[in-house]
């Protein structure tokens, strides 16, 4: 399972925070405490601090019950939450109050971002890039055929 916590601020992301937190489908408590200590982390850390609102996009293709169960230990763990993800805001690709679904072209949407971000250079992680790793990852972006997202 994949964590990241990051903030808009003028025109730049900062990274707040990423973990990946390996699981077996069936360690619900795992990942319950997983989610709980990252986002009590994210509560806590420098720029969160005076009161940040935390929205959660969890993704509801496998499971909308461990997409419920990962929301309300969210709601239950930070000091305050927003959630979008509701009909009156999106007519498809959400499950009403929960989160979202993946679709292969959202996804590669959000590749297509996070990869412009980078080289762009406006993502912002308060201990600095290695840029050797970073130009890396870059190369290794692209659409595996093999990982699918569930179009709807």
């Amino acid at each position: 399972m994949g964590l990241a916590a990051v903030a808009l601020v003028g025109g730049r992301t900062i990274i707040l925070g990423l973990e990946s937190v390996g699981m077996a489908r069936t360690d619900i408590f795992g990942m319950q405490r997983s989610v709980a200590t990252f986002v009590r982390a994210i509560d806590s850390h420098p720029f969160c601090r005076g009161g940040v609102t935390i929205i959660p996009v969890i993704e509801c293709n496998s499971s909308e019950v461990t997409a419920l169960t990962i929301l309300n230990t969210v709601n239950g763990t930070a000091q305050a939450t927003a959630m979008p993800f509701v009909k009156s805001n999106f007519a498809t690709g959400i499950s009403d109050g929960i989160g979202v679904f993946t679709t292969q072209s959202n996804k590669l949407a959000a590749i297509t971002h996070a990869y412009t971000a980078f080289v762009q250079l406006s993502i912002f992680h308060p201990t600095g890039i290695d840029t050797d790793l970073l130009a890396e990852q870059l190369c290794a972006f692209h659409d595996d055929p093999q990982v699918r997202a569930t179009d709807s």
